[in-house]
């Protein structure tokens, strides 16, 4: 917070907003570290599942730079076997629950599992 608070009396609300916001030139790796992080954590959790077993080979990728590479491109006809029918033993969490979309899948309606924790999906 004291850097916050500096920032802001040295250069000014504009500074602060930037560098809080991520759109400051000086902190533009922030947000991408972060989103690395985040996206190594997901498919760690991937790798052992019943899902991740079937996409990447149970592995997950040691870099993001090795994701498209490990992940191969899919449609949800790959998926209808286990999303489909709302399998939740091969996802890597139980999800919190399961919504439905506007598409068909060869048994009913589509959907997707929200991830526990989460209010979106």
């Amino acid at each position: 917070m004291d850097d916050a608070l500096t920032l802001f009396r040295e250069r000014g609300p504009k500074a602060l907003w930037n560098v809080r916001s991520g759109t400051s030139t000086t902190t533009l790796s922030r947000p991408w570290r972060l989103q690395e992080r985040l996206l190594k954590e997901q498919l760690r959790m991937l790798a052992s599942s019943g899902m991740g077993e079937q996409l990447i080979g149970g592995v997950a990728p040691e870099t993001i730079y090795g994701v498209p590479e490990r992940v191969p491109l899919t449609t949800y006809e790959d998926y209808d076997e286990t999303l489909g029918e709302r399998r939740a033993d091969v996802l890597p969490a139980q999800p919190r629950a399961w919504t439905r979309t506007s598409g068909r899948t060869r048994t009913g309606t589509s959907g997707f599992p929200c991830r526990p924790g989460s209010s979106t999906g």
